[in-house]
């Protein structure tokens, strides 16, 4: 399967006062190092960052250290402030043709997304018109989540929520997939991080 990830790390982190993405986490590794690490064992090969103009520099350097450089390639979103949809059309756009029949989405600043969870969107059957699979925990959806090729021709349109919007507009095209456990905590603020530390 011609399948990829996609790591979005493009925010400018206000609420967290530095760049989640390089956050430590208890291992020692950043957060950056353990998104690339869950799409490794979920068996992606190909890795786009999105990374701002401010990070992508510190960014590369995670992945020099990791090795992981000559797989993995950046995207800039120059205006993270206009939402993950940005992130994730600039992304999408660097893949060029052939684009990859599955892609996984994964948040930076939610270290404990499961290789697990990753794997069996990857190879769960789905019909053709499918163009977004979302896990559904016990607690309800979280990530990551997976595009599949057909969200081409809908990333054009005028999503004012992002995946949200695409949710609303084309119900019959998302797909859920049951997971077990419950979703990952995000990090969003040094309280969180103060939570998944401890």
């Amino acid at each position: 399967m011609n399948a990829a990830g996609i790591i979005l790390a493009a925010g400018k982190s206000e609420r967290m006062g530095e760049a989640k993405a390089l956050l430590k986490l208890r291992d020692g590794s950043t957060f950056l190092a353990r998104a690339i690490d869950t799409l490794d064992k979920a068996g992606i090969q190909r890795i786009v960052i999105v990374a701002n103009p401010a990070t992508r520099e510190s960014f590369e350097q995670v992945c020099r250290d990791l090795g992981r450089e000559e797989r993995t390639t950046f995207a800039v979103n120059p205006r993270p402030e206009d939402g993950m949809i940005s992130s994730i059309r600039i992304a999408c756009a660097s893949f060029g043709d052939p684009f990859p029949e599955r892609a996984i989405v994964t948040l930076v600043d939610i270290p404990d997304t499961s290789p697990t969870v990753a794997r069996k969107l990857l190879e769960t059957e789905l019909s053709e018109k499918i163009v977004l699979a979302i896990p559904r925990f016990e607690d309800g959806p979280g990530h990551p989540v997976m595009l599949l090729k057909g969200i081409r021709e809908i990333l054009d349109d005028l999503l004012p929520m992002g995946l949200k919007s695409v949710i609303e507009k084309y119900p019959d095209r998302i797909a859920e997939i049951s997971c077990e456990g419950r979703q990952p905590w995000d990090v969003d603020t040094p309280r969180d991080y103060a939570r998944i530390q401890s």
